[in-house]
């Protein structure tokens, strides 16, 4: 790249800074750069700025307030990331580093992104709203188990007795269920006390 300046030229630091961002910028596209988030600083006016390591190396990142906020998670100390970002350089200090505008977690922490990015899915078609909700009966007549494909169907009955001794006595109550079940219909359950045992409370 010619910046029209001779071996005997004398520039500035400004000038210097601004050819070296210059080259930067031009020389090496956006890309996406992993490591661990160190040195965190979330400052006042909405910005982050933090470094990103590896075992050899670090740079320092800059995330505004704007792109931030997009983000479906937190920033955090020692987070694993994977950005993508415009190599630079920060004129006034001279400082190499990146400016953000994008980031995800890395390894696992996609699946955990992707809950995220679910939820925020959800919460704007209005499915969290507390209108919504309905209240829990203080005496559910029944109560529906989501479980594996094994075993296939599951349900539960209470203990015919009531009071302060009522949970030691339901660990050694014994629910059969009767007949086989069929799809769309689960058993009656029974349930069977030892009738030669005292019960004290």
């Amino acid at each position: 790249m010619n910046f029209n300046t001779s071996a005997n030229d004398v520039i500035s630091v400004s000038s210097l800074n601004r050819m070296a961002r210059d080259l930067l910028e031009s020389g090496l596209p956006p890309m996406w750069i992993g490591g661990e988030i160190s040195n965190l600083t979330l400052a006042a006016s909405g910005h982050a700025y933090f470094s990103l390591k590896d075992g050899g190396a670090q740079i320092r990142c800059v995330m505004f307030r704007h792109k931030l906020s997009l983000l479906p998670f937190r920033l955090a100390e020692g987070m694993q990331v994977e950005l993508k970002g415009l190599v630079t350089l920060y004129e006034a200090r001279g400082d190499f580093q990146i400016n953000v505008d994008t980031m995800r977690s890395a390894g696992l922490g996609r699946l955990y992104e992707a809950f995220e990015k679910l939820k925020v899915k959800l919460n704007a078609e209005g499915l969290f709203e507390q209108a919504r909700k309905r209240a829990l009966p203080a005496h559910p007549r029944a109560i529906g188990i989501v479980t594996s494909p094994a075993p296939r169907h599951c349900a539960m009955s209470s203990p015919p007795w009531r009071g302060a001794c009522q949970a030691s006595r339901s660990s050694s109550t014994r629910h059969r269920y009767r007949g086989k079940a069929r799809p769309g219909k689960l058993p009656r359950p029974s349930s069977k006390l030892r009738p030669d045992r005292k019960w004290t409370c």
